[in-house]
This record gives C-alpha cells, structure tokens and sequence, in this order.
C-alpha cells in the first residue's frame, strides 16, 4: 500500500532521524517565543520600578535577577538542544528547560512583588515548589512513556 503524500511530495507520518516531525520542532520554537514574550514586559515593568531609584533590582533582588538571567539562558539552550537529542537523557534536558522557563519570569515577578527585606523566604519556597512539580510530572510522564514502550515492541514502527 502507497504511503500517503503531501503536494509537496514529503511523508506527512515519517519521523526523522533525532525522533522530532515539524510540529515538534514548531513547539520548541514558539515555546523560546513565549519565553521571550513574557519576559520583555516583566523586564519593562522592573525597569519601570527602578526608574528614578538610587538602586538597582541587581542590588535589591540580587538573587532573584541572576535566577531569571541565568534560568533565561539555560532555558533558551536547553529547549534548543532538545531538538537534536536523541536518547534517554531528553527527559533530564526537558525537565531543566521546562524549569528554567518557568523560573525566569517567575523570579521577575518576585521582583516586583516580593520585599526584599522580610519575605524573600516566599519567592525561594514557590521556586522550590515549581521545581518539585516540574520533576513530578516529568517522572511521570516518563514512566508512561516506558510502559508503552515495554508494552508494545512494535508500537514505534507504526
């Protein structure tokens, strides 16, 4: 039986090589555009804030600011390499993407709205919480993912 094509002539089901099709690829470019998205206004609002102060939010926040500039990068590094991994690592480069993407803006935000003489102690706790979620659901879904791979051998050829 003829695989079916597209107009172009291209195999609409055949996956290449690292395992990714196009709509992967999609995701992992409009999840670096979101990223970038987000953070734009956060980064808006803080200079907002800081405007006409002596001080900076790298002297006020300083941990918070060099969470989301280094979660930022790892963010936008990791959804990359994503791309061209292929092998049972993905799950621990996803996880730390996933992480970093949500930490980079979340830090901003604790930047706005967290004192940073008295309840720092929050952003660090929620910070904590969101990596323990993001692990969570990583393990499971990669549980699930190795059961239906143990569960149907052929299941990745079709």
């Amino acid at each position: 039986m003829p695989e079916t094509m597209d107009l172009a002539g291209a195999n609409q089901h055949q996956l290449p090589a690292n395992g990714f099709d196009v709509h992967s690829r999609n995701f992992y470019f409009t999840f670096n555009a979101i990223l970038a998205a987000l953070l734009v206004p956060l980064i808006s609002f803080v200079q907002l804030m800081y405007q006409n102060e002596e001080h900076s939010p790298f002297k006020t926040h300083p941990s918070f600011m060099i969470i989301s500039v280094v979660s930022l990068a790892i963010a936008i590094v990791t959804s990359v390499a994503l791309l061209y991994i292929d092998s049972q690592i993905r799950i621990i480069f996803r996880t730390v993407a996933y992480f970093a993407a949500l930490a980079s803006p979340l830090s901003l935000l604790f930047v706005l709205f967290i004192r940073a003489d008295k309840y720092y102690w929050v952003g660090y706790s929620l910070l904590c919480l969101v990596f323990a979620v993001v692990v969570v659901i990583n393990v499971f879904a990669y549980i699930n993912l190795r059961g239906k791979k143990d569960d149907d051998p052929l299941q990745m050829v079709n």
